[in-house]
């Protein structure tokens, strides 16, 4: 039987069934199979106030920029229990540092180059949650409203809360940047993260979700 032949009978199956293949053809990456199946589906009406293009989008957005956090997370607090314990790689030179670097003066690790890069983790952590608030001010979204109830919030904002004892600020990030940068890299002249860079990035995949639930156009 031809795939044509078969793709007339997928009219015949229930919308549960053709959802169920859809998944399968697009986990094996069967494009075609995706699409036969598509265009056999019978279209519904759908009814929705007119802000819901906004709401889902906020919905969009929320998740990712939430698992990129606790991503942000994940590598802060690991970074810091690296840079507690007694291990150094062989060759590695624990001196990349500043012994009057402002954010490390006051903190004592077994492993001062590990905590380095914990300190760098905490900026950048502390500077996307920052930039997600910025955005959500534009909006008057209350930033974590959204969050409290999903798994991963309390380690989020514990770790969140850790960064005002231990991360980089801004003119210190930039300094480890150019410290650990390769030796024949140019010098880096402005920090890469920042809050308002941040926020501008939501806002832009916040308008192409809008943009997306629109039905392509933004109203």
């Amino acid at each position: 039987m031809t795939a044509k032949a078969i793709g007339q009978q997928y009219k015949l199956l229930t919308p549960e069934e053709r959802f169920r293949l859809i998944l399968a053809a697009s986990g094996r990456g069967d494009d075609a199979e995706c699409e036969r199946l598509v265009q056999a589906s019978d279209r519904i009406t759908l009814r929705m106030p007119d802000y819901s293009p906004y709401s889902h989008a906020l919905q969009d957005v929320t998740l990712m920029i939430f698992i990129e956090l606790l991503t942000e997370t994940g590598r802060y607090l690991e970074s810091m229990a690296l840079a507690d314990q007694e291990f150094l790689p062989k060759g590695e030179d624990p001196a990349v540092y500043d012994d009057d670097e402002p954010e490390t003066s006051e903190l004592e690790f077994a492993n001062e180059r590990r905590l380095q890069m914990g300190l760098a983790s905490g900026y950048v952590l502390r500077t996307k949650a920052e930039g997600w608030k910025q955005f959500c001010e534009r909006w008057s979204i209350p930033p974590f409203l959204l969050w409290q109830d999903l798994p991963g919030y309390d380690r989020f904002q514990a770790a969140l809360k850790l960064t005002d004892h231990a991360a980089f600020t801004e003119d210190g990030f930039l300094r480890w940047l150019n410290r650990v940068r390769p030796a024949d890299h140019p010098v880096i002249p402005e920090v890469p993260v920042t809050v308002a860079g941040t926020a501008d990035g939501v806002e832009e995949f916040f308008q192409a979700r809008i943009e997306w639930w629109s039905g392509g156009k933004n109203r």
